[in-house]
């Protein structure tokens, strides 16, 4: 599988191992199947499933239909990493998303994903975009429970191309 440079990070960094079982929020399907590939094993939680934005080999991944703000739509501690690449920045409420995803973390889970930089990903005017700095960025971590691993400017499709996104790693710290 031909994974996007955001993705194959969590990879290269053994964030993801084999024998892991992981949580992609917002998903669509690239980083799952690399995932299960991997040896390990992955659940999709979105809003829709059967979405025409997708395509059959995502229907066919593992799914769980919910909000990521709302904590019931997923068991707590039941993953040891959660990836959420390039979708906080449409939730609406990013605070609730991180705060889930430490309930539903293991001890000594992680936390991974990218947030579009304004002017980049999306156009700064469009509705229902939230852009982040990194000190906003790693307050929501922190305020959620979580320790800052990384959080730095990346490419999010080719090595070397300009930073359009920030790339984050936090670590359930209780």
């Amino acid at each position: 599988i031909l994974l996007l440079y955001r993705h194959q990070r969590v990879f290269d960094e053994e964030i993801i191992r084999s024998g892991m079982d992981i949580l992609d929020i917002g998903g669509w399907g690239m980083l799952a199947q690399a995932v299960i590939e991997s040896g390990a094993q992955c659940m999709i939680l979105d809003l829709f499933t059967e979405d025409q934005y997708y395509p059959d080999r995502v229907r066919a991944l593992p799914h769980v239909v919910g909000d990521a703000r709302d904590r019931a739509c997923f068991k707590d501690r039941a993953c040891d990493a959660v990836t959420c690449f390039e979708m906080l920045e449409h939730c609406g409420d990013a605070g609730a998303v991180f705060e889930n995803a430490h309930a539903w973390l293991r001890p000594g889970g992680v936390i991974a994903g990218t947030v579009s930089m304004p002017g980049h990903c999306h156009e700064a005017d469009q509705v229902g975009i939230e852009f982040f700095s990194e000190d906003a960025l790693r307050g929501l971590l922190v305020r959620s429970g979580f320790s800052v691993v990384r959080l730095e400017p990346t490419a999010s499709v080719v090595v070397g191309d300009s930073p359009c996104c920030i790339y984050f790693v936090g670590a359930r710290s209780r």
